[in-house]
């Protein structure tokens, strides 16, 4: 379950915003445990902290995304509530210059 809700942030931020016609960029700051993708219209951080959302958007110049939520994923069952705001332990991430896996 927890995999699935990381996985759904990356899925999201990449299909939200940036289209494969354009470049972009993807970076991982494991001390600051960010991931940066950037083009010439979006910028993204996702934070991975302790937690997998996105922290911070940038579309056409303006912030669209402020506060200490951002965007996560977030699923309640009858005796759960499974969250990407916060977790146990840091996701790993493994990036290449066109990709970023974030998982538990």
């Amino acid at each position: 379950m927890r995999n699935y809700l990381l996985h759904s942030i990356v899925v999201f931020t990449f299909f939200s915003g940036i289209c494969a016609a354009q470049s972009f960029s993807i970076k991982n700051n494991p001390q600051l445990h960010t991931v940066s993708i950037n083009n010439s219209t979006i910028k993204l951080v996702v934070n991975y902290d302790r937690q997998c959302r996105v922290s911070a958007m940038n579309v056409n110049g303006k912030n669209v995304i402020e506060g200490k939520t951002g965007i996560y994923s977030e699923v309640q069952t009858k005796g759960n509530t499974f969250s990407t705001l916060q977790t146990v332990t840091s996701p790993s991430v493994n990036t290449t210059p066109h990709t970023a896996e974030i998982k538990d």
